[in-house]
């Protein structure tokens, strides 16, 4: 199958990638001039092509010129501020984008929403949720999906929707909790993190990866992406630290907790279990160990 992955330089774009190539898949991605393709180092399989999605007719032409059967689209703003109006920017160029693919043929499109969709709720969280952003990034997200079904009844492209929550593995970006605390220690230095009290459904990436293939080779039109289970950052930490033999370094508190913080995100993946043959190879302790082992062997961190 030739398929079209958008982002594939990303966090969560470069496992699906990997995924792809190895199911045999013909895997394209489109990127920007600007961007890093260290994640995709390794992958020759992967044939790139340079395409700005806010430029809409280079875009429809390089769509009709490849004709994919599936598209993921990982692609987005880098989301460091959740109201910036790049994700409204990202919406337009996104519902752009579907269309020409709808128009050229493709058979399934899968989108990448968020958790955040969600809004804040003390309520394990499933499809039917009710939906409440509370940032433009979960807002955009949100409309992205809304407007992907009237594509698809317009169209013969199907839509799966997938919702990640959060995530860790190889790959991550330095900025997110579990690379940032791995990197500190593992160059001894303290690593500093808020009291950590808030329970958060933490995901491997590769199987938050594989779960969205799974949604997408099963045609789910919409899908939680998570573990269904909530731990506390604080006990998150502690056994990075304990795996590092650094516990010492942690320094737990020394940080304020942003007010946006949710005290509580846990997702239900039953839909994604009893509809596909999908289950996750990691559970927490053998996630962290993993991604504590790939992170060493790196070396310096990127």
């Amino acid at each position: 199958m030739r398929v079209l992955v958008t982002g594939a330089a990303g966090f969560l774009g470069c496992h699906t990638g990997r995924i792809l190539v190895r199911e045999g898949c013909e895997v394209h991605a489109l990127v920007r001039a600007t961007t890093d393709l260290w994640r995709l180092r390794g992958l020759p399989e992967v044939r790139m092509a340079v395409c700005d999605l806010n430029c809409r007719e280079s875009t429809r032409a390089y769509v009709n010129a490849l004709r994919p059967r599936m598209c993921y689209h990982f692609a987005w703003t880098d989301g460091r501020d959740l109201n910036s109006f790049d994700h409204t920017g990202f919406l337009r160029s996104s519902i752009d984008f579907a269309q020409a693919l709808a128009d050229s043929g493709c058979e399934r499109f899968v989108g990448v929403g968020t958790v955040h969709e969600y809004g804040a709720s003390q309520a394990v969280l499933t499809e039917s949720s009710r939906l409440a952003p509370h940032n433009l990034h979960a807002a955009s997200k949100t409309a992205l999906a809304t407007a992907l079904r009237q594509i698809e009844r317009r169209s013969g492209m199907k839509v799966t929707w997938v919702r990640p929550f959060y995530h860790y593995g190889p790959y991550e970006q330095p900025r997110r909790l579990v690379r940032s605390v791995i990197d500190a220690l593992r160059q001894r230095r303290p690593a500093r993190t808020t009291s950590g009290e808030q329970a958060i459904d933490y995901l491997h990436a590769e199987d938050a990866a594989a779960g969205i293939c799974a949604a997408a080779r099963e045609g789910l039109p919409v899908a939680n992406i998570c573990s269904g289970q909530a731990v506390a950052v604080r006990d998150v930490v502690l056994r990075i630290g304990q795996l590092l033999n650094a516990v010492g370094l942690l320094e737990i508190g020394a940080l304020a907790r942003s007010a946006a913080e949710p005290p509580f995100i846990c997702g239900d993946n039953r839909l994604l279990r009893e509809r596909t043959s999908w289950r996750p190879r990691f559970d927490l302790e053998s996630g962290l160990r993993h991604t504590i082992e790939w992170w060493l062997a790196q070396g310096k961190a990127e």
